[in-house]
């Protein structure tokens, strides 16, 4: 499954160091069973496998986290408007 634009999706497997945007965020790491919304697609090689660019929110409204984060360690929540 491709996700598209808004979806909400959940992280299901750890991610290795260095995929979180430092420049944005509490200084939150993305942990499995965190939610997101997929808010960029990235370019698609025949070499790597689909990323994406998940923000994830936390409860006063402010950027938790966000990181690069492939198709493989995500699974679908809610899809987008």
């Amino acid at each position: 499954m491709k996700f598209q634009m808004l979806d909400v999706v959940r992280i299901i497997s750890q991610l290795p160091e260095g995929r979180v945007d430092p420049a944005f965020g509490d200084g939150a790491e993305p942990l499995i069973g965190d939610v997101g919304t997929v808010v960029h697609m990235t370019a698609c090689s025949p070499d790597r496998p689909p990323a994406f660019l998940v923000e994830s929110i936390g409860p006063e409204g402010g950027v938790r986290w966000l990181a690069d984060i492939y198709q493989s360690e995500l699974e679908l929540v809610s899809s987008g408007p």
